[in-house]
């Protein structure tokens, strides 16, 4: 684990060089500037009193939530010793396991990220982002 992270740090680190190189005002596709790409990043996420994120760090960048998350959504965890085949999984008890928001990082790139919980309340594990 700690071998891919190094190399997801220096592939960001390869990506930022290649973006400083390039002449001033010239766009940079945002894949190639963070690590959009590469999922299971953990985030610091800060959130307000009802638990809604309002802004994160998530490869080295700050972002700020700029629209109202959505709560994601999945069966709660015991429920599947109750109904071991998932037959009844409309009749599941809900449990917050995750949020999906708009953010916007310090250099005006916009993304909508997945979050979901690692069980620390203010490390969240990035799963996927939209461009």
């Amino acid at each position: 684990m700690a071998h891919a992270i190094r190399a997801v740090h220096a592939h960001t680190e390869r990506t930022r060089e290649r973006a400083a190189e390039q002449a001033p005002g010239e766009r940079v596709p945002a894949e190639r500037v963070s690590a959009a790409s590469v999922p299971d990043l953990d985030a610091v996420v800060w959130s307000d009193d009802a638990g809604r994120p309002l802004r994160l760090i998530w490869a080295g960048r700050r972002w700020r939530v700029t629209d109202r998350p959505t709560v994601i959504t999945a069966p709660a965890s015991w429920w599947w010793r109750v109904d071991p085949d998932g037959t009844d999984l409309d009749l599941a008890p809900a449990e917050c396991v995750g949020w999906r928001f708009q953010a916007t990082g310090e250099h005006g790139e916009t993304r909508v990220f997945d979050i979901r919980d690692t069980g620390d309340p203010r490390r969240w594990r990035v799963v996927k982002t939209y461009s």
